[in-house]
């Protein structure tokens, strides 16, 4: 749960960013051990939202984002040092949305296909 009030929704998703980000710098340092290899890219973390992406790549501190913790650019610093890319993927691609919000069958249907949960 975020202890900071976002004043946008790309605030938001900026602040929220960073939970899967450790997630996947543990799974890449396990990696790394197993196979070195293999973590020589940096991994891609899709978000649907444009303006965290930009925030996460760019220096960007402006007067709407000015107030944003230091721990949140924690996110900030593994894309410049190349451990992770942020991606770009509209909110219908998200496969994981079937498993975490109420869909219609509209919706549903394409993303339970995508994750292969039916033939």
């Amino acid at each position: 749960k975020q202890r900071t009030v976002a004043l946008s929704s790309c605030e938001d998703e900026y602040m929220a960013f960073p939970a899967s980000v450790e997630d996947t710098i543990w799974l890449r340092q396990l990696i790394s051990e197993i196979e070195p290899n293999l973590v020589k890219i940096p991994t891609k973390v899709f978000c649907d939202n444009q303006g965290t992406i930009h925030m996460a790549q760019n220096n960007v501190i402006g007067p709407k984002s000015k107030h944003i913790d230091i721990k949140h650019n924690f996110l900030r610093n593994h894309v410049q040092d190349r451990s992770i890319s942020g991606i770009y993927l509209p909110t219908e691609d998200m496969l994981a949305d079937v498993l975490t919000k109420p869909l219609g069958k509209i919706k549903f249907e394409p993303l339970i296909k995508g994750l292969c949960l039916v033939t």
